[in-house]
């Protein structure tokens, strides 16, 4: 509602395919959820860690078994991987670099992926679009 254009931009790609083709032939649906889940990350955090070892990171050692976490938020508002990072610009998803892929992690990573994942994607697949197609919605 925010990014009426963004929405316009949306509803043009999918107007171009019948709806069961939305998941696997509309890139800009799959731009538009990775930048929302960048601006507003699902997540207030990543998990707690122990460092393991020593780290050495821009002068300054973190010390073996020091308790760290990461606010998501923090990487994935990083002017040094994203250009203007507070803008909503799902363009950018479409040619992104691997720092801006690896910063951008809402159900974290390997083994200690979140279990819901799949079902969430799922559902933001058939819902976003469907009510983009449909409605146009504003602000009041």
């Amino acid at each position: 509602m925010q990014h009426p254009d963004v929405a316009e931009t949306l509803r043009k790609e999918l107007s171009k395919f019948p709806s069961e083709q939305w998941w696997e032939k509309v890139d800009y649906l799959e731009y538009v959820m990775k930048e929302g889940m960048r601006v507003l990350p699902v997540a207030a955090m990543f998990p707690i860690r122990q460092t393991g070892r020593d780290v050495i990171y821009k002068g300054k050692c973190i010390p073996k078994g020091a308790v760290c976490f990461l606010a998501q938020i923090v990487s994935c508002m990083n002017p040094d991987t994203f250009e203007d990072p507070s803008a909503f610009k799902p363009e950018r998803c479409e040619n992104a670099t691997k720092a801006m892929n690896d910063s951008v992690t809402s159900f974290t990573l390997v083994k200690r992926n979140c279990i819901g994942q799949a079902l969430v994607k799922a559902e933001l697949h058939s819902v976003l679009p469907m009510l983009v197609s449909k409605y146009k919605f504003e602000l009041v």
